[in-house]
Formats: structure tokens, sequence, C-alpha cells
């Protein structure tokens, strides 16, 4: 009887989502969402950039908002994402889903960013920091999830494109 349960639950966890039978649980966020009154980054848009340098030649795009939130959009031709011409729509599956949100905070000419990525059928937190360099450019230096803790050095950088109208930002899993 023992291996038949055992069966039945390692065959539900591969057919089956192991957040749904309630076998692992989304990490938390650091820090609350901060409303952002600084200047220090321009929010009119988006940035572009390569985290890992792996694919410069379709960068990801991140996008702040002035309620604290953030938002990783995926990764788009270099061409498209320096001219502006990317389209960020999708915005009722973006809305639902906690993958690519989360929070951000500067402090100084220091920036922290920590969202959500998927794993094991749950929610890790990816925390980034780095510089600001001006209010049109960002340099990540290091990142790390929350998972696993191993804190990989990085020099990428992230630069401004200005876009209208910004997809929502008001999401049910960031209060």
């Amino acid at each position: 009887m023992k291996n038949l349960v055992f069966v039945f639950i390692t065959i539900s966890c591969f057919c089956f989502s192991c957040k749904k039978l309630g076998f692992c649980k989304d990490q938390e966020l650091g820090f609350d969402r901060v409303e952002n009154n600084l200047d220090a980054l321009r929010i009119g848009g988006y940035y572009y950039g390569d985290l890992i340098g792996s694919n410069p030649d379709n960068p990801g795009i991140y996008i702040f908002y002035q309620n604290g939130t953030f938002y990783y959009d995926v990764q788009r031709p270099l061409e498209d994402a320096q001219n502006g011409e990317i389209d960020l729509g999708g915005q009722d599956a973006r809305l639902n889903a906690k993958t690519g949100w989360g929070v951000y905070m500067i402090s100084g000419n220091n920036l922290e960013i920590q969202s959500w990525l998927p794993s094991k059928n749950c929610h890790e937190v990816q925390v980034e920091k780095g510089v600001i360099e001006n209010d049109s450019v960002f340099v990540i230096t290091q990142f790390y999830s929350t998972d696993d803790d191993e804190v990989k050095m990085v020099d990428a950088e992230f630069r401004f494109v200005p876009y209208f109208p910004k997809p929502d930002s008001v999401v049910s899993f960031i209060p």
C-alpha cells in the first residue's frame, strides 16, 4: 500500500504542477514595492540589455514603473529594441502570471531588482544589483537566484528607449 501511495504522488508531480498539489511555494520578494519619486532613472519607456552576455543580438526588455513595480519582458531583436519598434502588448497574459514581475529599489546610484522566475513549477526570486550611470543607462554587476544563492558577476549595460503607452503595472500579487 505504501508503494502505491508513493507511486501515485510521484506520478502526480510529473503530471501536475507541484505548486497546485501544495508541495512547493513561491518565494517571497525581499522588500515591498516603494513608490519611485526620484529622477535617477527615466521610466517613460523601457531599457534593453543582455544580462548574461550570451545573446547580445536579442536583449531582454526591462520596464520600471513609478509605483515601484518591475517587469522583465522577453528578448527582442536588438535593432527593434534600439529603435523602439517592439510591441509590449499581450497584457492579459502578463497581468495574470508572476513570471517576470517584481519590485525595484533605488538608493543613491545603486539599483536592486527582485523578480520572479519559474523554477520547479514554483517561482524563485532573482536578485539583480547594479549601478545607475545616468538617467538613461544602468549596469547590472551581479545577480543570483534565491534558490541557490550563487552570485554571478556580470557587466551588463542597459539603455533607455522611450515607449508609449507602457503596459499596465497593477497586478494582484504585488500589493
